[in-house]
């Protein structure tokens, strides 16, 4: 019997919604306790911001095990890093993303997400 496309497609996009595991939010927990020591360690009265690793936020990246995550879909990693940034906006952070376009004609520097202290 063939599989309805229809059907697959979407009891596939209710999984990337889903609850949050309790596997993945051992995974949450791994980013925001990396993200905090990075604020622990780079914040400072001179320097009101701290830059994070996209790779670490987007979830492909685990800066504790030094290895890629599970896979899982971009859908659900995207779901995942909704959850994440939405604690620190509720901790009185703004969000801001720095993304290198490569032209400086050096090589070129990584992706980050910028947190910065609200007032």
């Amino acid at each position: 019997m063939a599989i309805d496309f229809k059907e697959k497609i979407s009891e596939l996009r209710l999984k990337d919604k889903a609850d949050i595991t309790q596997v993945e939010l051992g995974y949450i927990k791994i980013i925001e306790d990396y993200i905090d020591s990075k604020i622990e360690s780079d914040l400072s009265t001179d320097r009101l911001e701290v830059w994070i690793e996209k790779s670490h936020v987007l979830f492909n990246y685990n800066p504790v095990a030094k290895k890629p995550f599970p896979n899982m879909t971009s859908a659900r990693k995207s779901f995942l890093t909704e959850e994440l940034l939405s604690r620190y906006e509720k901790a009185n952070w703004k969000i801001s993303w720095y993304e290198d376009d490569g032209r400086d004609g050096n090589m070129s520097g990584g992706d980050y997400l910028i947190l910065k202290g609200v007032r």
